[in-house]
C-alpha cells in the first residue's frame, strides 16, 4: 500500500503537462525530433560548423515546412554536445517521418527497459532491507507475484502520465534519460562503480541531467566511478576531435549565448520549469520578455549554490559511513538537480519517477519513519504539487509564484532532513537485523 501511494502521488505530480500545450498539441508531434533531424543532416552534409548557428538551423527547418507541418511552428535548435548528433546523421538519410518512426522505436524500447530497471531497484536488497529479510519474505508472499505487481504498477503509472505522452509525442529523448538514470541508480545500489561512471558519461548528452548526479555518485563510490566517467568522456572527446573537429568550440561558446537568447528574447514558458531561476524570474519579472534582472540572477544563484552545498555535504557524510544506505542520497541528488541548475527541461521532470521509486522503497522498510519524516507529509506535499499542475494559477491571479518550484523545494528539504539524521540507516538496519534474528528453541 505504501508503494502504491508513493508512486501514485509522484505520478500525479507529473500530470497535466500535456494539457499545457493547448490546442496545437497534435501539430507539435515530432517537434523536438526536428532538432535532432536537423543536426544529423548538418553532420551528414558537411555543415557541422553550422550546428549551433540558430539562423542557419531555422532556414533549414523552414525549407522542410511544406512536407513537415511541425517545422512551421518555429525553430528547434540543437542544444546537446556535438558527438551525440552522430547517431542522427544516419537517420537523416531517411525522410523526416520515416526517421521519426525509427526514433519512436528507440524511445519506446528505452521506456520499457527503464520500467524493468526501476522494478529491479525496488527488489534490490539494501542495508536497511537486507537479503536476509528478502529471503524471509519469500516464505510469506510469492516472489513472482510480487515482482509482477511492481512491474505492472510502474507500467501503469508511467505510461498513463501525460508527461510521458508529451515527451513521446514531441519526440523528446526523455525515456532514454530515464533508462540511463534508472540504470545508474541500480548499479550504485549494487556497488558497480565503473559501470556507473560509464553510464554517467553517456548521460552527459544532456549535461544538466548528469552534472549533479555524477558528482554525488563519484563521492559515494569513489575512484572507480571517476575512472569510468573519465574513460567514457575521453572516448567521446576523441570522437569529436577526429570525426567532427571544430564543433566542440562552437558548443562551448555559441550554444550558451543562443540558449540565453532563446529564454530572454521571446515569450518563454518559465511557469513550466521547476528551477530556482524560474522561481525568482516569475516572482520579480512575471512573464515579461527581456533579460534576467540582477536580483533574479543573484537570488537564484545563491539558492542554487546553497542547495548544491547541502547535497554534496550529505553525500560526503554518507561516504564516510561504509554501512550507509545510498538510496536517500541518490533520491536527493535527482530531486535537487532541477533546483541547482538554471536550465532543466520540463520534460525531464519525468526523472522524478526514479526518486519516487527510491522513496517508496524507503517507506517500505520504514527508513523515513526512523528519520521522523511522516509519510503523510510527503504524500500531501506531492499531492499539492499535482494540484498546482492542474490549475491555471495565472487565470486566478496567482502569476508571481512558481508553486511547482516551491513544492519541489519542500520535498527536497524533507529528504535533506532525513539524510542529515546520522542514525537513520544504522537504526533501521539494527531494527531489521534484530527482527531477522533466529531465536534458539528452548530445551
Amino acid at each position: 500500500m505504501a508503494l502504491w501511494s508513493a508512486l501514485m502521488l509522484v505520478a500525479q505530480a507529473l500530470l497535466g503537462n500535456s494539457a499545457q500545450d493547448g490546442p496545437n498539441f497534435r501539430d507539435r508531434i515530432g517537434g523536438d525530433f526536428l532538432a535532432y533531424y536537423s543536426a544529423g543532416t548538418f553532420l551528414r552534409t558537411g555543415r557541422s560548423a553550422e550546428l549551433y548557428d540558430v539562423p542557419a538551423v531555422a532556414a533549414f527547418q523552414k525549407s522542410l515546412a511544406s512536407d513537415v507541418p511541425v517545422a512551421q511552428l518555429g525553430v528547434a535548435p540543437w542544444w546537446n554536445p556535438p558527438q551525440f548528433a552522430l547517431p542522427f546523421a544516419a537517420m537523416s538519410g531517411l525522410k523526416f517521418h520515416h526517421a521519426l518512426y525509427v526514433w519512436y522505436a528507440f524511445l519506446l524500447a528505452a521506456l520499457v527497459l527503464s520500467i524493468k530497471v526501476m522494478s529491479r531497484v525496488l527488489q534490490e536488497p539494501t542495508i536497511a532491507f537486507p537479503r536476509e529479510l528478502h529471503q524471509r519474505d519469500l516464505h510469506q508472499r510469492d516472489l513472482a507475484t510480487r515482482n509482477f505487481s511492481s512491474l505492472a504498477l510502474l507500467s501503469v503509472l508511467i505510461l498513463a502520465a501525460p508527461v510521458t505522452i508529451q515527451a513521446l509525442a514531441h519526440g523528446q529523448s526523455t525515456t532514454i534519460s530515464l533508462l540511463i538514470v534508472s540504470a545508474v541508480v541500480l548499479m550504485s545500489l549494487q556497488g558497480r562503480a565503473l559501470t556507473c561512471g560509464l553510464l554517467l558519461s553517456v548521460l552527459f548528452y544532456k549535461p544538466q541531467l548528469a552534472a549533479v548526479l555524477s558528482i554525488v555518485v563519484v563521492i559515494l563510490l569513489g575512484r572507480r566511478a571517476l575512472l569510468g566517467l573519465l574513460i567514457g568522456g575521453l572516448l567521446q572527446l576523441t570522437i569529436v576531435l577526429l570525426v567532427i573537429p571544430g564543433t566542440l568550440e562552437r558548443f562551448l561558446f555559441d550554444m550558451p549565448a543562443a540558449l540565453i537568447a532563446f529564454q530572454t528574447q521571446g515569450q518563454y514558458t518559465w511557469h513550466r520549469h521547476a528551477t530556482t531561476l524560474s522561481l525568482f524570474r516569475i516572482m520579480f519579472q512575471g512573464d515579461q520578455v527581456g533579460p534576467n534582472s540582477p536580483i533574479v540572477v543573484w537570488l537564484s544563484g545563491l539558492m542554487s549554490v546553497a542547495i548544491g552545498i547541502a547535497v554534496m555535504t550529505i553525500a560526503a557524510n554518507r561516504r564516510s559511513d561504509r554501512r550507509c544506505d545510498r538510496r536517500l542520497v541518490l533520491a536527493v541528488a535527482i530531486l535537487a538537480t532541477p533546483l541547482i541548475l538554471p536550465f532543466y527541461f520540463d520534460y525531464d521532470l519525468m526523472l522524478l519517477f526514479v526518486s519516487g521509486v527510491l522513496v517508496a522503497s524507503m517507506i517500505r522498510d520504514k527508513t523515513l519513519a526512523t528519520a521522523m519524516i511522516p509519510s503523510r507529509l510527503i504524500f500531501v506535499t506531492v499531492g499539492a504539487l499535482y494540484l498546482s499542475l492542474q490549475i491555471d494559477l495565472a487565470a486566478i491571479g496567482i502569476d508571481r509564484i512558481n508553486i511547482r518550484a516551491i513544492l519541489l523545494l519542500g520535498l527536497l528539504t524533507m529528504l535533506l532532513r532525513a539524510a542529515r539524521t546520522t542514525s537513520v540507516i544504522r537504526s533501521a538496519s539494527n531494527a531489521v537485523r534484530t527482527d531477522c534474528r533466529i531465536t534458539p528453541a528452548k530445551a
